[in-house]
């Protein structure tokens, strides 16, 4: 099974960023902070991963963990379970290297 990328049309833009990371909502687990900006324009919903190397020296301990995120919210997206807004997932812990996609997605639900 190959590697299922997210869509262009829901990953939040470069620029977009910033707004999200210091206006938009936020919501917090011990493992990660959503931030939520909802906006009017949007159909569907958009999002980020950041994740600083004071998590993880490895840089591929840091991209599963984005794999991990982008599965689940391509999943919830697709179950319709977000509204259109944009998100961006700030990780906090690198336990969630050791989780898999549907134990994130639970804990994104429990969270927002």
């Amino acid at each position: 099974m190959g590697i299922i990328v997210l869509k262009k049309k829901f990953r939040l833009k470069t620029e977009d960023i910033k707004l999200v990371a210091f206006k938009g909502k936020k919501f917090s687990s011990e493992l990660f902070d959503i931030r939520v900006w909802n906006s009017t324009e949007l159909k569907t919903p958009v999002m980020a991963v950041s994740i600083s190397t004071k998590i993880s020296k490895r840089s591929t301990v840091r991209n599963r963990i984005k794999r991990l995120f982008r599965e689940a919210f391509r999943v919830l997206i697709s179950e319709g379970k977000l509204k259109p807004a944009k998100y961006l997932v700030i990780v906090r812990s690198a336990q969630l290297e050791e989780m898999k996609s549907g134990e994130i997605k639970n804990l994104i639900l429990n969270t927002i």
